[in-house]
C-alpha cells in the first residue's frame, strides 16, 4: 500500500481529520481545501519564519478565490528569542479570533500546538499549513504547551485539516528535519515504553 493510501484510510478512520493534502505544489490547493471543509473568513496565524515560508502564498490563494482573511503574525526574528509554546501564547491567539473566523496555524511545532489549543478552547476547527518536517505532531490529539512553567501535553482536537507542501518543507532549515528525525527515532523507546505501561495497568 502506497504512503498516499495509508493516509487515506487513516483519515477515513478519524473523528476529527477530514483531509490531509501532501505533495509538491499543493499550497496552490489552499483555496480549495479551504472552501470544501470551512466556512467564513480566515485568520492567518504564523510566526514571521512560518509566514515567510508559506504565508503569502496561502494568503494569494484564499484572497484570488473570495475568502476573506486576515493576517496575525507574531516576531521571530533572529535577535529575538523564538516564540515559546505555552497556554498564555496559546489564549493570546485565540483573544484575537473574531466570531465566524477560522484559524489557519502557518508554521511548524509551535504554531500548531498554540493554535491547535486556541481553536479547541475557542470550540472551532482549524487549517494547518506545515512548513517543516520538525516533529510529528501536525495531526495528534494534543498540545505540548508550558502552563506555569510546567509542561504537559494538553488533549486538544487536531486540525480538521492538514496541507504540508513537500517544496515548502524541502526549503525549511536542514536542522529542522533533523529534529525531525530525532523525533521518530524517539518513538522507538517511547513506544517500548508505552507497551510495558499499558500491560502494567500504569496507563
Amino acid at each position: 500500500m502506497t504512503g498516499e493510501a495509508l493516509i487515506r484510510q487513516a483519515v477515513s478512520r478519524s473523528a476529527n481529520v477530514a483531509e490531509v493534502r501532501i505533495g509538491r505544489g499543493v499550497l496552490a490547493e489552499a483555496a480549495a481545501l479551504y472552501a470544501r471543509h470551512f466556512t467564513g473568513p480566515a485568520c492567518l496565524m504564523a510566526d514571521e519564519r512560518g509566514w515567510n515560508a508559506a504565508g503569502p502564498q496561502v494568503e494569494a490563494a484564499l484572497t484570488a478565490a473570495g475568502i476573506a482573511c486576515r493576517r496575525h503574525i507574531i516576531p521571530s526574528r533572529r535577535r529575538r528569542p523564538r516564540p515559546k509554546p505555552t497556554v498564555d501564547l496559546a489564549d493570546s491567539f485565540r483573544a484575537v479570533l473574531r466570531p465566524g473566523e477560522t484559524p489557519v496555524a502557518i508554521g511548524s511545532g509551535v504554531m500548531n500546538d498554540v493554535v491547535k489549543h486556541a481553536a479547541f478552547t475557542a470550540g472551532v476547527p482549524y487549517l494547518c499549513v506545515a512548513t517543516a518536517a520538525s516533529m510529528d505532531g501536525y495531526t495528534s490529539a494534543g498540545a505540548p504547551l508550558s502552563d506555569k512553567g510546567f509542561k504537559i501535553t494538553i488533549p486538544c482536537r487536531p486540525a480538521r485539516v492538514l496541507l504540508a507542501d513537500l517544496d515548502v518543507i524541502a526549503a525549511a532549515p536542514p536542522e529542522m528535519t533533523g529534529w525531525g528525525y530525532g523525533g521518530l527515532s524517539g518513538k522507538v523507546p517511547a513506544g517500548g515504553d508505552w507497551l510495558f505501561a499499558h500491560a502494567l495497568a500504569i496507563e
